[in-house]
């Protein structure tokens, strides 16, 4: 006589079944597979299965928005219709946007994408620098073209070689922009704005929520 295997039951798809479970997720979207699990009486595994296959439910991440208050809705709204004024009235004025990033030479390790699967904790860990080798690259945009790249660093008593090869690195990647994707930029610098004035000056949710 075989033995049930431990563990909890496993979910048997029936429609009634994933319509509970379909109903469970709807009242508490929030809630994890794992308590979702416990409170159906069923397994994680059983639970996934029917949310992914049955259900075609996705686990969608929150995005972080900047919080706006009313008094900033008309002062965003101002500020692109402003913007759009001088692109369509002076299109000989150049509109330029810059940003900086930092560089490191010893790259980073994002722990979240760092899986290790095995019987035991293989106990691995990455050693990085206190004072790690970087340069700040500036550089800013325009429908003519691009402004630098300027770089800034600290001052090391003894500057490696390979900084400059990082340098030379981005230099060389920046003189390959073609002029047809700075024009897409800023052509999507001014979607962007008019969007803001049709939202009144709210987030863009069909930016931030690509479908």
């Amino acid at each position: 006589m075989k033995r049930k295997p431990p563990g909890r039951p496993r979910l048997v798809r029936s429609p009634e079944n994933v319509d509970t479970v379909r109903r469970a997720v709807l009242a508490s979207p929030r809630r994890s597979v794992r308590r979702q699990a416990l409170a159906l009486g069923t397994s994680r595994r059983s639970l996934l299965r029917t949310l992914h296959e049955d259900l075609q439910f996705h686990p969608y991440k929150i995005i972080t928005v900047q919080q706006l208050t009313k008094g900033d809705f008309a002062q965003r709204r101002e500020f692109c219709e402003k913007m759009l004024t001088i692109l369509t009235e002076n299109a000989n004025d150049v509109v330029m946007m810059s940003d900086e990033a930092h560089f490191h030479l010893n790259g980073f390790v994002k722990k979240q994408n760092c899986r290790f699967w095995s019987e035991e904790n293989p106990r691995e860990a990455h050693q990085i620098s206190l004072h790690s080798l970087k340069v700040t690259v500036w550089c800013g945009v325009s429908k003519l073209g691009i402004v630098g790249p300027y770089f800034f660093k600290k001052m090391y008593t003894n500057r490696p070689r390979t900084i400059q090869e990082l340098k030379l690195f981005f230099r060389q990647e920046i003189a390959a922009v073609a002029e047809d994707m700075l024009e897409n930029a800023m052509q999507n610098f001014e979607e962007r704005h008019q969007m803001c004035v049709q939202e009144e000056g709210s987030n863009l949710t069909d930016i931030i929520f690509r479908t």
